[in-house]
């Protein structure tokens, strides 16, 4: 009997022990994540790659020295969002700072989109919309 009641309580302990390993591994990965999307972040406000149509996973971790799976699943558990919806809110912050200001009036809005990184027309409208609510032309006349 007390050889069963020190069996469970050895596996008790040892169980609980597992859990806070496992825990604390969580919660190491999520700063680590939290920390380099500070990184990513920064880099895009500075260098802003995110002008450059052509711009991809791939050569983005390159620039950043990681590889594409770590920077996907950075976007994917840090922001819930994918590299493209990511990339996208970059590039309508930077549509939206061209069409307030007035520089760039004489331009055509798709053509600050394409300034922008965007390559289609009707990407940048349903991409301008889903972020803002209205359309770039509403918001360019509001």
């Amino acid at each position: 009997m007390l050889l069963a009641v020190f069996g469970l309580l050895v596996l008790f302990f040892t169980r609980t022990f597992q859990i806070k390993i496992i825990n604390k591994g969580k919660v190491e990965k999520q700063e680590h994540e939290t920390e380099k999307l500070k990184e990513i972040k920064n880099y895009l406000e500075t260098q802003k790659p995110y002008l450059d149509k052509n711009l991809s996973v791939e050569q983005l971790a390159k620039e950043l020295k990681m590889s594409k799976t770590e920077l996907s699943a950075i976007f994917r558990n840090q922001l819930n969002k994918n590299f493209n919806d990511f990339i996208n809110s970059y590039r309508v912050e930077e549509v939206k700072r061209k069409l307030d200001n007035p520089k760039f009036s004489k331009y055509t809005v798709l053509t600050i989109a394409e300034m922008c990184g965007f390559n289609s027309q009707s990407s940048f409208y349903r991409v301008f919309k889903n972020i803002t609510g209205k359309t770039p032309n509403d918001y360019q006349n509001k």
